[in-house]
C-alpha cells in the first residue's frame, strides 16, 4: 500500500506497527511529516494528555513565572502568593493579548495592551475603562484556568481539561523513579534549541542506544550500555529502559574528567547504569548515578520542534564549593551529544519528508521505540 495516498489516520497503515516486536515494522513514514496527521496529533495527544513543563525548583518564589506555548497555545506557569503552582491561558479576558513573554518574577499580571491588570491566581483586579458597561463583574472575567499537578518533582499541565488524574496516568511512576529522589533535586541549567525534525523522532532517538556507535563514536567510545532484563519497567503512562554502564552516564569518559558525588539515595544496581524513561507522549528523562536530566518538548509544526533541556543535581552537590568548576563536564557532554543527534535527526526528517520513504523494520536494541510506536498506533486505531 501506497502510505502517500491515503490518510495517515487509516488504522491499516499500522497493521505492521502493531505485531509482536520480533516482527515488528516501523511507523510509516508520513507520520513524521504530514500536516494532518500533525493537526490530529495536536487535538488528541498535546491537548488531551498530561505534558512535563518544567521542575519545581525552577519557580522557587511567589511571581515567578515562565510563558510557554504547547502546540501553538499560549500559556503562563506562575507561582502564587500561596506558594501554589498555576497554569493560565496567556490570553486577556479583554481582547485576547499575549500578557507575559518569557520568563520572570511580576507581583501582578498587567495586559500590555489596555490594562487589565490580573492578580497571581487569576482574579481579575482592574479594568480601567469599562465602568459605563452594563453589568459588567471583575469576577466573571479571570484567567483562564488549565490543570496542573507534579509527580516527583516534575510539572505536568492538560490543556482540555479530560485527562485523567496525573497520579492515575502516571502509575508507578513514582516507586520506579523513587531511588533518584527527583524532588530533591534542582534545575542548575535549562538550554533551549530549536530543531528542524518532528517531535517524534527526538523522543525515539533519546530511547534507543542502536545509534550509539554510529552517532556518537568518539564522544561515547568508552561507554557501552546494555539493557537490562526489566526494560519496560511501570505500569503507568511511561516506558522506562534501564542501562548497565561503567561510571556515570552523564560525562565523556575520558581521562582527568572529574565526577560528582553519586546520589545519597542510590544503592546497588541503581549506581552501575541509568533510567532513560518516556513520559508518554514527549516527556523524556534520564536518571544516572549523579545526576537527572530531562527534555520539555514543544512542538512547532509537523517538521519542527523546540525542545528545552533541563539538568538537575542533588542539593548536596551543588553545595560543594567546586560544583561549578566539576558540573562544566556534565554539560559538555551534553552538549556534545545534542550537536551529534540534532545533525542526524535534520537529516533523518528529509529522508521520511521523501515520498519514497517507507516502513522499515524495528530492532532488538530499540524495542523502547517499537512500543512508542505500537502505542501510537492503538491512539490512531482507537479515535477513527
Amino acid at each position: 500500500m501506497n502510505h502517500r495516498n491515503s490518510s495517515l489516520l487509516e488504522p491499516e497503515h499500522y497493521a505492521g506497527v502493531r505485531r509482536p516486536m520480533q516482527h515488528a515494522e516501523t511507523l510509516p513514514p508520513g507520520v513524521y511529516a504530514d500536516p494532518e496527521f500533525y493537526r490530529w496529533e495536536v487535538e488528541r495527544l498535546f491537548s488531551g494528555g498530561w505534558h512535563c513543563i518544567g521542575h519545581v525548583s525552577q519557580l522557587p518564589k511567589a511571581g515567578d513565572y515562565r510563558a510557554f506555548d504547547i502546540a501553538g497555545v499560549p500559556l503562563i506557569l506562575v507561582r502564587g502568593d500561596d506558594s501554589q503552582l498555576r497554569v493560565f491561558s496567556n490570553t486577556c479576558r479583554h481582547r485576547a493579548m499575549r500578557l507575559l513573554a518569557d520568563c520572570g518574577r511580576r507581583r501582578l499580571i498587567r495586559c500590555p495592551f489596555h490594562s487589565w491588570t490580573y492578580s497571581l491566581d487569576g482574579a481579575l483586579l482592574r479594568a480601567p475603562g469599562m465602568e459605563q458597561a452594563a453589568d459588567f463583574c471583575h469576577d466573571d472575567y479571570g484567567l483562564i484556568a488549565l490543570r496542573v499537578e507534579d509527580s516527583h518533582g516534575l510539572v505536568f499541565v492538560n490543556i482540555d481539561g479530560n485527562a485523567p488524574p496525573l497520579s492515575e496516568f502516571l502509575g508507578d511512576f513514582a516507586d520506579v523513579h523513587a531511588p533518584w529522589s527527583f524532588s530533591t533535586m534542582q534545575v542548575t541549567r535549562r538550554k533551549g534549541f530549536d530543531v528542524a525534525c518532528n517531535w517524534k523522532l527526538f523522543v525515539q532517538v533519546f530511547m534507543e542506544y542502536y545509534h550509539l556507535p554510529s552517532v556518537h563514536p568518539d564522544s561515547f567510545r568508552e561507554t557501552r550500555y546494555q539493557p537490562s532484563e526489566d526494560e519496560q519497567a511501570g505500569s503507568g503512562g511511561f516506558i522506562s529502559v534501564f542501562g548497565v554502564h561503567k561510571g556515570t552516564g552523564a560525562v565523556l569518559q575520558t581521562p582527568n574528567r572529574t565526577t560528582l558525588p553519586s546520589i545519597a539515595s542510590l544503592n546497588g544496581r541503581w549506581l552501575k547504569g541509568s533510567r532513560y524513561t518516556h513520559i508518554l507522549p514527549s516527556t523524556i528523562l534520564c536518571a544516572t548515578r549523579d545526576c537527572m536530566w530531562f527534555f520539555e518538548c514543544y512542538p512547532q509544526g509537523p517538521d519542527r520542534t523546540k525542545f528545552y533541556m533541563n539538568s538537575c543535581f542533588p542539593k548536596h552537590s551543588i553545595a560543594s564549593p567546586d560544583f561549578d568548576t566539576i558540573v562544566a563536564n556534565y554539560y559538555e557532554r551534553w552538549d556534545t551529544a545534542l550537536v551529534e543527534d540534532v545533525a542526524i535527526l535534520e537529516a533523518q526528517q528529509r529522508g521520511v519528508s521523501s515520498p519514497l520513504a517507507r516502513p522499515g523494520r524495528v530492532s532488538h536494541l530499540e524495542s523502547a521505540v517499537g512500543h512508542f510506536e505500537a502505542w501510537l498506533a492503538d491512539r490512531v486505531s482507537t479515535s477513527t
